[in-house]
């Protein structure tokens, strides 16, 4: 998944920790029920890994390039 990739490379950037398998599997799960891709992935992926507003809108942008 590219969006992991891509929210992973942010680790040299501040970002204290990782998308972990378990996070981006919960948003497969969510898109699989129903829910848009790129709030399932904002939901599951930017909010719980950080409280940052600055890395919070930069994980956003690389969700929003993905969908």
């Amino acid at each position: 998944m590219k969006i992991a990739e891509k929210v992973r490379n942010l680790r040299t950037h501040g970002l204290e920790e990782g998308v972990s398998t378990r996070l981006l599997v919960y948003a497969g799960q969510l898109i699989a029920g129903g829910i848009e891709p790129a709030e399932a992935c904002a939901s599951t992926i930017c909010r719980p890994i950080t409280d940052d507003v600055e890395m919070q809108r930069s994980i956003i942008e690389i969700i929003a390039t993905q969908f």
